[in-house]
This record gives C-alpha cells, sequence and structure tokens, in this order.
C-alpha cells in the first residue's frame, strides 16, 4: 500500500516536475483527497469494530 502510494505521488511529481505547462495542481488535490479520506474510512472502520466488540463482551 504504501509502495503504491508513493508510485502514485511520485509519478506525479515527476511529471510536474518534466513538464513546464503543466502544474498537476488538480492531481495533486485529488491524491490529497483520496489519501484523507482513505485514512477516515480506515480509522472510521477500527474505531467501529472496536465498539462492537466492546458492546458484544458487555452484553455477553
Amino acid at each position: 500500500m504504501f509502495f503504491l502510494g508513493f508510485m502514485v505521488i511520485g509519478g506525479n511529481w515527476s511529471i510536474m516536475y518534466l513538464n513546464s505547462k503543466w502544474n498537476g495542481l488538480e492531481p495533486a488535490f485529488q491524491d490529497s483527497a483520496m489519501t484523507a479520506l482513505m485514512l477516515i474510512l480506515v480509522t472510521g472502520v477500527l474505531i467501529g469494530g472496536h465498539l462492537a466488540k466492546e458492546h458484544e463482551e458487555s452484553t455477553a
């Protein structure tokens, strides 16, 4: 997962560096938004799973 993210972000930065006309703000924003969304989603799943486990233990 880290390798894939590094390759995508590194690839976009390389293209921005090599091309003087294209600044890549839109793809950079898309990468940042996707990373933030996935972080929120993974955190929500982890917290939800922990809360479900606590609820199951307290009712059993």
